[in-house]
């Protein structure tokens, strides 16, 4: 590294010697400085990039002075180094400064600011603090849409951003119109067959899938899977991620085979790009291991939430979202196999982590639903109301009151007062709930079938079995369709449609004597 820092110097010899200082040369040398350090962070030469941004940062201090937009771009590159290694809070530390002075500066390029603030909303984004990450997207849009005109690649960039932006914030509406927008600049005025293109794609098909539109998300990723493999080839991080996506989706559709068979390529590909310490193989764990559970395979689902949960702690830290999210998976497991009292330590501290980040966000208000779903299991009921109500509140408040989050948090909150004998208020959220995902999953969907068997549950004890016993069928229908008659989730309908026919058997039939059968 001596000898090319050397090199570098060599080309600057007169930096440390002018007595008068010429201000074009020495901006000129700051750039090829920070276009060479920005060069091996790519590689992710990481200490030679810093060293190389160093000198820069210095010449521009001690030559230019600390107001001046060059020291802004320094201090811009520094988080970018940061921000590459995945040093998130150092990145903004730097990015903040180098916005200060590029808001001050007289001869700021306004694409610089818009590439710090860009940058900064990033970082926002995957801290999920949205609300500080909008005004920052819609100042670069400002800026982008008067530098340029809507059909080039930068503007089509932020709006795409922007509509990644609202679907994490649960404003699908917002989301769709500017990922449309994006879409129709690539497709009309831009490469169709970029990596830029298919990345709108991808962020489009999220923006479906959160709103059960399934069969509008398939061919997107689809067609964004053939343009990354195009493009970037199989063995890009972006295409596993994309088999990641896709698999998601085959999930979520119950076409469970499908969806191993992408996960475990996705697997093969980080592996190769970057060993079993990575965040995307980890990711790919965490990911595999709920299908597992979901399939019933809990050996094999625990395996894989361990191992991911291990490579978290060692790589983003037992504070960081990631971790949380992992030992809220774990738990969930743990749930599903009544092992109360090993999922509880498991999402208190995933509920801890996410309070500590963002208080209000949807991962928060997950959290306090699952702890709350729990605590009912368990029949604290008195510890579960608080949590599910908040939860509810959380999800109302991020995304309104037509989402299937805040379905989700109905139907429990409706299942704790079914618990607590508060038959009325638990069918009209119920019914709330079964509104909500009819009009956004369809008729067909297993989310839809569960509220279906909660009411029906619910009707059994409010002693109407007729209704009951028409829900119980409808649920059943569903569950064969979508999982087989193999699945877990299908023999559990099978169990309460027994207990519904018989109970109901029990209430209109009159025994012949005491002792009969």
């Amino acid at each position: 590294m001596k000898k090319l820092l050397h090199s570098f110097l060599l080309c600057f010899p007169l930096v440390g010697f002018c007595q008068a200082v010429d201000t074009a040369v020495i901006t000129r040398q700051v750039d090829s400085l920070i276009q060479a350090s920005r060069s091996l962070t790519n590689q992710q030469q990481y200490g030679e990039a810093m060293q190389i941004n160093d000198v820069a940062e210095q010449i521009a201090f001690e030559k230019l002075g600390i107001e001046h937009a060059a020291h802004g771009k320094c201090l811009f590159n520094h988080g970018y180094i940061f921000n590459s290694q995945g040093k998130l809070e150092d990145a903004e530390r730097f990015y903040l400064d180098a916005k200060t002075i590029q808001e001050n500066a007289t001869e700021v390029d306004p694409l610089d600011l818009a590439a710090t603030l860009n940058n900064l909303g990033l970082i926002y984004r995957r801290q999920q603090r949205y609300e500080e990450a909008e005004p920052l997207y819609l100042k670069v849009k400002e800026i982008r849409e008067e530098v340029f005109t809507k059909a080039h690649k930068d503007y089509a960039a932020i709006v795409n951003n922007l509509g990644a932006l609202y679907t994490y914030m649960f404003r699908f509406r917002e989301a769709e119109k500017n990922l449309l927008e994006a879409k129709e600049l690539w497709e009309y005025d831009l490469k169709m067959d970029s990596a830029q293109y298919a990345n709108v794609l991808d962020n489009l098909g999220d923006v479906y899938i959160k709103t059960g539109r399934y069969e509008e998300a398939e061919p997107l990723y689809l067609k964004a899977k053939d343009i990354r493999e195009k493009v970037l080839g199989k063995f890009h991080l972006d295409y596993a991620g994309l088999l990641n996506d896709l698999a998601n989706l085959y999930s979520d559709v119950a076409r469970y085979e499908e969806a191993e068979r992408y996960y475990l390529q996705a697997m093969e590909i980080q592996i190769e790009l970057l060993g079993k310490e990575s965040y995307g193989y980890a990711l790919s764990l965490n990911n595999l291991g709920i299908l597992y559970k979901d399939l019933g395979r809990y050996e094999e689902g625990e395996r894989c939430l361990l191992e991911a949960k291990e490579i978290w702690e060692k790589t983003a830290g037992t504070e960081s979202l990631e971790y949380a999210n992992c030992m809220d998976n774990t738990a969930s497991l743990y749930y599903k196999l009544g092992l109360f009292d090993a999922a509880e330590p498991y999402y208190q501290r995933a509920l801890a982590i996410r309070k500590r980040t963002n208080a209000r966000s949807v991962e928060y208000s997950v959290s306090l639903n699952n702890l709350a779903v729990l605590y009912m299991a368990k029949e604290e009921y008195q510890a579960a109301e608080p949590l599910s109500k908040e939860a509810k509140s959380i999800f109302e408040n991020a995304g309104g009151r037509e989402n299937t989050d805040y379905a989700w948090s109905l139907n429990n909150l409706a299942i704790l007062y079914d618990k607590m004998g508060l038959y009325t208020d638990a069918d009209t959220l119920l019914l709330s709930a079964k509104r909500i995902r009819e009009k956004i999953l369809g008729n067909a969907h297993p989310d839809y079938a569960n509220t279906l068997e909660d009411l029906a549950i619910l009707y059994q004890k409010m002693k109407n079995p007729e209704a009951a016993l028409k829900l119980h069928l409808e649920a059943k229908a569903i569950f064969e369709k979508t999982f087989g008659k193999e699945h877990p989730r299908y023999e559990e309908c099978i169990r309460n449609l027994a207990v519904c026919i018989k109970t109901g058997k029990a209430r209109t039939c009159q025994p012949i004597t005491v002792g009969g059968q």
